[in-house]
């Protein structure tokens, strides 16, 4: 028998995953679209600038939490406290920003021309992710799955598809 926590990690990430793949397939087919076609300089910013945009809410708002009480001179959060929780997001989301961006850039040389489109779509959903990370987070702890699967799932099938590349070279 799962606990109740259990039993919303596994509702979390069976919602998320079909969930991350409808949006990123949405969003895809817009970049893909001949009316909406990005130069490649703004795709790969937006694939690069969007993580970075995750990270910069989790630093800034630890920063101004710091500012504001006796944790100014940089002491961790007390567990369980909002500090710890935004602490374990910037934690969490540094770990998916670094699997996120390597198998991206690897995918960025060995797809086709035609696959690229789906770095800036994936970047989107990345920070769509983060965000419910957090939110649920704040909630309650077992509620941050959703946002945690849609972002790891998405970089897993990313690494799938970069060493399908790899050995199967077009």
């Amino acid at each position: 028998m799962m606990t109740r926590a259990q039993t919303e990690v596994l509702i979390g990430v069976l919602i998320s995953v079909p969930v991350a793949a409808f949006c990123i397939h949405t969003l895809f087919r817009h970049f893909s679209d001949t009316g909406s076609v990005i130069d490649e300089n703004r795709a790969i910013t937006m694939f690069v600038l969007s993580p970075a945009l995750a990270l910069l809410v989790g630093i800034g708002w630890i920063a101004n939490e710091r500012f504001f009480t006796t944790r100014i001179d940089g002491s961790k959060g007390d567990p369980g406290s909002r500090m710890d929780i935004n602490q374990r997001y910037l934690t969490n989301t540094i770990e998916q920003t670094i699997l996120f961006l390597l198998a991206g850039v690897s995918f960025w040389f060995l797809a086709p021309d035609h696959a690229q489109a789906l770095l800036p779509a994936m970047a989107i959903w990345f920070v769509f992710a983060r965000i419910l990370f957090l939110i649920g987070y704040h909630i309650r702890p077992s509620l941050r799955a959703a946002g945690f699967a849609g972002t790891f799932y998405p970089t897993l099938a990313l690494i799938g598809a970069d060493i399908y590349h790899l050995v199967n070279p077009s």
